[in-house]
């Protein structure tokens, strides 16, 4: 005698097994139409952490699993995942920008400060933004004159 773990019921040696056929059709397991196609690799882009459409690609033809019609699917879910396109990383922003000027003075960063603890003293410093010129002043009110 020996227990079978799953429901713990103690079974005879000799009792018989039943004998049943399984007949599993490709459409049953592959999916018949587009509808069950798509819900199919849904699940498969949930279970897997919603990896990008290449990653399921891959995974799928390194099985050894190359339909057409699931390539298409994957594809389309990855692309109108609601949760990758709201976690999806930022594009990387480039390192150096467009000059704002290409000649001298056309393009100048100003700049006005108080000076602490003078009443009506500012300094005015101007940047020029092609050449990096610099100068400074010093004015005694912000009027235009």
């Amino acid at each position: 005698f020996r227990y079978a773990q799953k429901n713990r019921l103690l079974i005879k040696p000799d009792h018989k097994k039943p004998s049943l056929v399984l007949t599993v059709t490709e459409e049953a397991l592959f999916g018949k139409d587009a509808k069950e196609i798509k819900r199919k690799v849904e699940k498969l882009h949930r279970q897997f952490s919603h990896p990008t459409g290449e990653k399921l690609k891959t995974l799928l033809k390194t099985a050894g699993f190359e339909r057409i019609e699931y390539l298409k699917a994957i594809d389309e879910v990855s692309a109108n995942c609601e949760i990758c396109l709201r976690y999806k990383r930022p594009k990387p922003r480039p390192v150096v920008g467009l000059p704002r000027g290409k000649v001298f003075n056309e393009c100048v960063a100003m700049d006005l400060k108080h000076v602490p603890e003078t009443p009506n003293v500012y300094i005015l410093h101007m940047i020029d933004s092609v050449t990096r010129y610099s100068a400074a002043k010093i004015i005694y009110n912000k009027k235009k004159e």
